[in-house]
């Protein structure tokens, strides 16, 4: 029987009631949300082949929690965890308190069940709206370079990515749906304006692509180890949300112009797989050297038991794989670095996928990751600071990169 691809999607305003602790910064005491420049929102691609579906849920917050992930997938009884896909754009604007744990409290929120419940119940309303807007849908394919829009923030000219990644649907009688895959790091409002609440680039984007007319998803590419793009100069908040979403828009365009159709898309079945990697216990990395093991002993501890609280991955650390036709989506729960991203796209490529998307912050949060030769790099003075920060979430590891490359090879392979 032959499949016939269905789309639809929905957005819904996921600010709650009362005071938001901003995260995304370590702070001693909570960082409040006293201004509120846009309101951050949730938006979801639903798509069915008749046999098989999933729901893309993208929300603008930093990260998203695995408790989160499971609480969702038991409100939504008729799909199974596999078919919900859940991403955060990382925006450092937005508000915490959905990790459980106490332990994170001073970069990821104290935990508010209130919170917790109403996340849940806006995302379990948007998968049913997305999935009630179904619609047949052709689908297609583009890549397009945005020159300049990002850069290293581990060493100077360092590993980057300057790719705009675009899946469109498009339905009769309807406004097209734009799935956009970019990496950065959107701190943009937050270094401007601290105690400001908003979406950051990614919100401003899709709203301009609202307006363009379009219905789009931003979901975050390489977030490890890259800046959005900051210049030298100083410049107003708004004046530098000028500057990165006119980047973006003219990537965008260019990828419009030499869209193609997805192969296989309106014709083969819609694949989906969570896998499950192992790992290894608990750990900091931040210096090599008995020196600094014993003097960042205290810390290196701390974290250890911190993350082994609030991050345990007992059943081990999701990536979420979709593949249509010749498009190939590759979501890891980390923040995956620039070389690690490109490496998913090498190993789609291998495998016939003429477009790969590779999603940072997948089904949980389980820190930053690159490929191991990055961590051989020493970064130069200047850069060092930002580059021992994620050395030190790279909890499991330096060559779990190596293990998520290695794995989602042998899931293409099988």
């Amino acid at each position: 029987m032959k499949a016939v691809l269905r789309a639809g999607t929905a957005r819904i305003d996921i600010v709650p009631p009362g005071e938001l602790q901003l995260i995304g910064t370590f702070t001693r005491k909570p960082r409040i949300g006293a201004r509120l420049r846009d309101r951050p929102m949730a938006r979801a691609l639903a798509l069915d082949d008749g046999r098989t579906r999933i729901v893309i849920l993208v929300c603008d917050l930093l990260c998203p929690s695995e408790e989160l992930h499971q609480a969702l997938v038991a409100a939504l009884p008729d799909l199974d965890e596999s078919s919900i896909f859940l991403a955060t754009t990382h925006t450092h604007s937005s508000y915490g308190g959905f990790f459980h744990s106490p332990a994170v409290r001073h970069i990821l929120g104290t935990p508010r069940k209130e919170v917790f419940d109403f996340l849940i119940e806006q995302l379990s309303r948007l998968a049913r709206r997305a999935l009630e807007d179904l619609a047949p849908a052709l689908a297609q394919h583009s890549l397009a370079e945005v020159p300049g829009l990002t850069c290293s923030r581990r060493q100077a000219d360092g590993p980057h990515d300057d790719l705009l990644v675009l899946l469109r649907l498009v339905r009769d009688g309807r406004r097209p749906i734009d799935l956009i895959n970019v990496s950065g790091h959107p701190v943009m409002v937050s270094e401007h304006q601290p105690h400001t609440v908003s979406g950051d680039y990614p919100g401003e984007f899709c709203r301009r692509l609202e307006e363009y007319g379009s219905d789009p998803i931003f979901i975050s590419a390489a977030l490890g180890g890259v800046s959005i793009l900051f210049p030298e100069f100083a410049m107003d908040l708004e004046r530098h949300m000028e500057l990165v979403c006119g980047l973006l828009l003219s990537g965008y365009r260019k990828a419009l112009a030499s869209l193609a159709p997805v192969a296989g898309g309106d014709s083969e079945p819609i694949e989906i797989e969570l896998l499950r990697l192992p790992h290894i216990a608990h750990q900091s990395h931040i210096l090599a050297g008995r020196l600094a093991d014993v003097l960042l002993a205290p810390l290196r501890a701390w974290l250890r038991r911190a993350m082994a609280s609030a991050l345990p991955f007992p059943r081990g650390v999701p990536v979420h794989l979709l593949r249509l036709g010749d498009f190939l989506l590759v979501g890891s729960a980390n923040e995956m670095g620039a070389t690690l991203v490109n490496s998913l796209r090498e190993i789609g490529g291998r495998y016939g996928y003429a477009v790969t998307m590779a999603a940072s912050l997948v089904d949980g949060y389980a820190g930053y990751i690159h490929r191991a030769p990055v961590y051989r790099l020493r970064p130069e003075k200047g850069y060092r600071f930002l580059a021992l920060y994620e050395n030190s979430l790279a909890m499991f590891g330096y060559d779990f990169g190596e293990k998520i490359a290695a794995e989602v090879e042998k899931a293409l392979a099988g």
